[in-house]
């Protein structure tokens, strides 16, 4: 059965999400989908820093904040916590990280090229 237009609106709130587990923490997180208009933000950020030859200011910590959610798939974080999570340990905030781009379908690969450049 094909989806009509409020179906499909019907959704936004749908986002599908999965529990990490960070055995160092001795517990869990759970990170998201991301929405099209995030997703759209991140990938504009993205190439325009690309095109310039660099790498976005603060990927890794900006994704945790829009990628970390509770159970009920409510942000954990907002924008005034970047200098907190930029504070944290980049190796267990890799692994969130790695899952925030499993579950969106980004691929690793494409941040670790642009990051050489």
């Amino acid at each position: 059965m094909a989806l009509d237009r409020s179906q499909i609106l019907s959704k936004k709130n749908f986002l599908p999400k999965q529990e990490v587990a960070i055995p160092e923490w001795e517990g869990s997180v759970w990170v998201r989908s991301l929405t099209v208009g995030e997703r759209d933000q991140i990938d504009s950020e993205f190439n325009a820093a690309r095109n310039k030859g660099k790498t976005p200011d603060n990927l890794r910590a900006r994704m945790i904040i829009k990628g970390c959610c509770d159970e009920a798939g409510q942000p954990l974080f907002t924008d005034a916590d970047l200098p907190e999570i930029n504070k944290l340990p980049a190796t267990i905030l890799e692994k969130i990280f790695d899952s925030i781009l499993k579950i969106n379908r980004i691929g690793a690969g494409a941040v670790e090229e642009a990051e050489k450049n």
